[in-house]
């Protein structure tokens, strides 16, 4: 699980899922919202389950393992599961400007992610989220590793010179 404080989350998912009813209403596929995922920790729930007023991920679905194991990303807060006609949708307007449904799309997600200060990236058919305070405890650990390879170089060669 990210290093993102579970309220922040529960307040990402409720922006997100109000601006994703607001592009539902707007272009009539609101039965299509309860095909989109959301897994938080060791959880899942419907997109639009906390913007109902379901905040209490003490009540939400154990999945079989934590998305940290499921993505292999300690740092990871927040994955969306939205294959099919919406992540398509996204992806083209990324890609290729297409505007309507697509641009609608991508501005509820991305706008709900930079609300919160979180980076939004594409993982085929899902979108993974990671706030800045996940990014700084990552630089942090990257940093102490980096160091640590750099002492014990550091050693091996005062070593191999005789040196020591």
């Amino acid at each position: 699980m990210g290093y993102m404080s579970e309220g922040k989350v529960i307040q990402f998912l409720r922006a997100l899922g109000e601006r994703i009813r607001t592009v539902g209403e707007e272009y009539a596929i609101e039965g299509d919202l309860d095909d989109i995922v959301v897994r938080y920790a060791s959880k899942t729930l419907g997109i639009m389950d906390v913007a109902d007023g379901y905040d209490d991920p003490e009540k939400w679905e154990e999945a079989d393992c934590s998305l940290a194991e499921m993505k292999d990303d300690p740092y990871l807060d927040v994955y969306i599961i939205c294959e099919g006609e919406w992540y398509e949708e996204i992806y083209q307007h990324v890609e290729r400007g297409t505007g309507g449904f697509g641009e609608a799309l991508y501005e509820a997600f991305n706008s709900s992610a930079e609300d919160f200060d979180m980076t939004m990236d594409f993982c085929g058919g899902a979108l993974a989220f990671q706030s800045s305070e996940s990014w700084d405890k990552q630089n942090a650990d990257e940093r102490i590793a980096r160091e640590k390879a750099d002492e014990e170089i550091r050693s091996w060669t005062e070593k191999r010179s005789g040196n020591v």
